[in-house]
């Protein structure tokens, strides 16, 4: 054993090295250390001195009891609103979500004061009138899920935003129906009907109501 580091009495973190307890094969040394909670471990001497190893593994346990408090705050996954959060989220970094290619697939994220921490969400949601037969919207559907962007709507008012966001295609331009009644010069009422008509967009483009615009 020579040129071996002696740990004994040695303190990582909640780990204090009683003594050398083995090495294997490769020569990895193995030490028998008390933790603070009082639990005796053999744990690996590399584990130890990079700092990998900080306790008998009580202290994940209760950092991970801290973020499943930091995390509801002791509201009940059974909330309907905790459970909009986490969708919201499958929908932007899960790609096994059956949703994710509308939304994280088209690179819609979800800002980090919301994405890291369940309180925020939900301060926001309370604050801008959340109801349990609301649904989370987007304001612009191109956008992504953060407080200047988001409001609490209506399924009927949520179909309607993602009409007004329908992207429509004719010649060299590239907009939504909103932007395409605003060039045209006509209400979004009168656009939306001329779609739900099924008129094709050279159609909509060169009938006018006000007055005539022609797509170059």
């Amino acid at each position: 054993m020579a040129n071996i580091r002696d740990l004994t009495g040695l303190r990582f973190d909640r780990l204090e090295v009683l003594c050398l307890a083995s090495q294997d094969k490769y020569y990895n040394l193995y030490w028998l250390c008390k933790c603070d909670c009082g639990t005796e471990k053999v744990i690996g001497g590399s584990g130890l001195k990079s700092g990998a190893t900080k306790s008998c593994g009580c202290l994940n346990k209760e950092l991970s009891r801290k973020r499943k408090v930091n995390l509801t705050h002791g509201y009940s996954n059974k909330e309907r609103l905790y459970w909009t959060w986490k969708g919201m989220k499958a929908r932007c970094y899960n790609t096994n979500n059956t949703r994710y290619q509308h939304y994280g697939g088209k690179g819609v994220i979800v800002c980090d004061a919301w994405r890291y921490d369940y309180q925020n969400f939900r301060r926001w949601a309370l604050d801008n009138y959340y109801e349990d037969d609301l649904t989370i919207d987007r304001i612009d559907n191109n956008g992504d899920y953060c407080p200047e962007n988001c409001r609490w709507a209506t399924s009927k008012e949520q179909a309607n935003n993602q009409s007004r966001n329908r992207i429509l295609k004719y010649k060299d331009k590239t907009m939504t129906m909103s932007q395409w009644a605003d060039y045209l010069d006509i209400t979004y009422g009168t656009m939306n009907s001329r779609i739900q008509r099924k008129w094709s967009m050279e159609r909509i483009v060169n009938t006018p109501i006000r007055k005539r615009l022609v797509v170059n």
